[in-house]
This record gives structure tokens, C-alpha cells and sequence, in this order.
């Protein structure tokens, strides 16, 4: 069993680059795929059944991060912040993506990736803070897919 600390969520600045940043104090992580289908059954399809043809793939990623601050949440190891996220938002430009696995005991905050779940690239197409009275502050990050997607390595 895998437990969803040892998955993470790797971002570059920009869409040449490999993603080396994990997303800093992220809380929650999705992978998303969805699939478009036509009915292709014809007049010459035999049986009774329906003949369904993948014509889209799309995919989608959310995350959701705990705002950090010098004075609850510190690390010494490079992420991908609010304010990274920010400058991501704002350029508009798709970034490479991985979801890799981490071991317990790969660096600091577990945040060194051993094996790649997923890969691609996305752009970041909303960026939501969340900051209620007396709670701790987050925020919630939709990344959309771009291009295809590989599995594993």
C-alpha cells in the first residue's frame, strides 16, 4: 500500500525544462482522465451490442497546498509556492508535469522522486486562495492537460 505522502507532484517553470519542484505543503493531489466516445456502430455492425470509439482523451490535475509562511512552514529543499504558482498562472504557458513516487527516506521532506507515475505537460488554468478566519490559509490549483501524457518513466 502506498500512502499518499510518498506521491508528489513535480512542476518546472516552463514547458522545456524537466519538473525538478515539488508542489511545497501540497495537502491533496488528483489525477484525472477522461475519455470522449462516439457511437460507431453501423448498419453492417453484427449483434445487438452498441460500438463505442475513443475520439478524445483529456486529463487534469488538481492540487491543494497550504499557504506558506516563514513563520509556520520551513524548508530548506526547492518547491514550487504561491508565488511560483502565481508567475506560472500569469505567463499563461504550459509547464512539464511529473507525479512521481518518493521513498520515506529521500531528503529532506520526503521530496525526492525515485519512480514517475506520470508525466506531461499542463497549464495552469486556475489558481483559487482560500484564507477563512482562524483556519490555516490554502490554496487550490487546477492544472489542465496539454498534449499527451506518459506513464511511468
Amino acid at each position: 500500500m502506498t500512502r499518499g505522502q510518498f506521491i508528489r507532484l513535480y512542476l518546472s517553470s516552463d514547458n522545456t525544462a524537466q519538473p525538478q519542484k515539488v508542489i511545497g505543503a501540497a495537502k491533496t493531489l488528483q489525477f484525472h482522465v477522461s475519455c470522449t466516445v462516439e457511437n460507431a456502430t453501423t448498419k453492417d455492425t453484427e449483434g445487438d451490442w452498441v460500438v463505442n470509439e475513443v475520439t478524445e482523451v483529456n486529463f487534469d490535475i488538481s492540487t491543494n497546498a497550504l499557504v506558506r509562511s516563514g513563520e509556520t512552514i520551513t524548508s530548506t529543499v526547492n518547491a514550487q509556492d504561491l508565488a511560483s504558482l502565481e508567475d506560472i498562472y500569469e505567463a499563461g504557458n504550459p509547464v512539464r508535469f511529473k507525479i512521481a513516487n518518493v521513498t520515506g527516506a529521500s531528503g529532506t521532506n520526503n521530496r525526492v522522486a525515485s519512480s514517475t507515475i506520470v508525466s506531461g505537460s499542463v497549464t495552469l488554468t486556475q489558481l483559487t486562495i482560500n484564507a477563512a478566519v482562524k483556519t490555516t490559509a490554502t490554496y487550490d490549483a487546477q492544472l489542465q492537460g496539454y498534449g499527451a501524457y506518459t506513464v511511468g518513466a
